[in-house]
């Protein structure tokens, strides 16, 4: 709705904003990763919330197959998901991003697998070093080699199934850096790196509704002859709504008893219970 009359009150016309919020509510409810056209019909993406649902989806992936096979079947059986998941995006576009979860699962397992085996606290070998090393070698080589990078939304990777396993590699590869640079680290932007994380769902919610409820085309329609200007507002009204909204969900608590005149909500009441000598209490009995 939101949408809706934003549009309207930007270009005057009730069917135009109908129509363009038809697009926008129908890739919320079909879960669109990107653009998308179904039977004629024009549908866009549902923003940054695509990447929860194919996360969502991959957990589920990974949790029956964690369920189902034995453990030394379990790494097949993510890669031939894997592989699945990317044959798909190569003949049809997934609806709920059922190709990007399924791609996704590899990288889910990875860190299944680095929590299992404490693979973050261990110190790595001079060869697995090495391979991290290759791997992010070997991704720098797929961009200037095809003049592209790898896109899970579109389901676009330079070298196919190769690139999947390589940007798990270096994921795994710069969560250890950062670990490693956490600790030895403790500074301004260390804490503030820990407030981001802290908030980070709620950040990416909010990040998701604000981008697909206001139409941010008609700021780069209204500065066209100056776009850099017109870049930098919309930068700095999202970031500042953003971590506003934020706030006001981080100390919901606090502002709730604030409104209530500082009374503390009330506690439910628990019921006594005998003691070990089976009868109960003084207090309960009077």
């Amino acid at each position: 709705m939101l949408h809706a009359f934003i549009h309207h009150a930007a270009f005057g016309s009730w069917d135009a904003a109908i129509s363009e919020s038809a697009k926008v509510l129908g890739g919320f409810l079909l879960g669109l990763p990107h653009t998308a056209t179904y039977f004629g019909q024009q549908f866009f993406s549902c923003g940054p919330m695509w990447y929860l649902v194919a996360l969502m989806l991959a957990w589920v992936l990974l949790d029956v197959l964690l369920e189902i096979f034995p453990e030394r079947y379990i790494t097949p059986a993510v890669v031939g998901v894997t592989l699945l998941g990317w044959g798909v995006t190569l003949v049809w576009e997934a609806p709920f991003c059922i190709a990007q979860g399924m791609v996704s699962l590899p990288y889910l397992y990875i860190g299944y697998l680095a929590k299992k085996r404490r693979l973050f606290e261990t110190p790595l070998s001079g060869r697995a070093r090495a391979g991290l090393i290759a791997s992010a070698l070997g991704v720098v080589a797929g961009v200037l080699l095809t003049q592209s990078t790898d896109c899970v939304s579109l389901g676009e990777w330079t070298m196919g199934p190769l690139s999947i396993l390589l940007d798990g590699a270096v994921g795994y590869g710069i969560i250890r850096l950062f670990l490693k640079w956490q600790r030895r680290v403790d500074g301004p932007i260390s804490h503030a790196i820990e407030w981001v994380g802290r908030r980070s769902l709620f950040i990416f919610c909010i990040h998701t509704v604000e981008l697909t409820a206001i139409p941010w085309y008609l700021m780069a329609a209204k500065y066209a002859d100056h776009p850099v200007q017109g870049m930098l507002l919309q930068f700095v009204f999202s970031l500042v709504s953003i971590f506003a909204v934020t706030e006001l969900l981080m100390r919901r608590k606090e502002l709730g008893r604030k409104l209530r005149g500082g009374k503390p909500a009330d506690k439910p009441r628990q019921r006594s219970r005998p003691t070990s000598c089976g009868r109960w209490p003084r207090t309960a009995r009077m």
